[in-house]
């Protein structure tokens, strides 16, 4: 889910997504949930790790309005403009863009 720049607010579309996500949580091989939220490099490093967690916050919250989910099956986190993001472990990480990436795992 892209956001705009500068905005932690959801589009529509996003919106739609997110609760796409919340029916799959409800699949009984559902097994963890994780959120990662990223900023771009504009502006400074701490206005942008707190936009990141707006972004991670803002899409965990919407989810939740749509599906309980057990807070141990969950890991949410905002990396901003951090180096960290570059050690992630999944291939399809983007850091510095304006998004929110949810992944979800399921049970083989």
């Amino acid at each position: 889910m892209c956001f705009d720049i500068g905005s932690s607010k959801l589009s529509e579309e996003a919106e739609s997504q997110i609760q796409t996500i919340a029916q799959l949580l409800q699949e009984p091989n559902f097994n963890y949930l994780k959120i990662f939220g990223y900023a771009t490099t504009s502006g400074t490093e701490a206005s942008n790790t707190e936009l990141s967690k707006r972004r991670a916050l803002e899409v965990y919250g919407k989810i939740k309005a749509f599906h309980s989910i057990d807070e141990s099956k969950i890991y949410i986190t905002w990396l901003g403009e951090s180096q960290d993001a570059y050690d992630l472990h999944y291939e399809k990480a983007k850091p510095q863009t304006p998004c929110v990436e949810v992944i979800v795992q399921y049970n083989e």
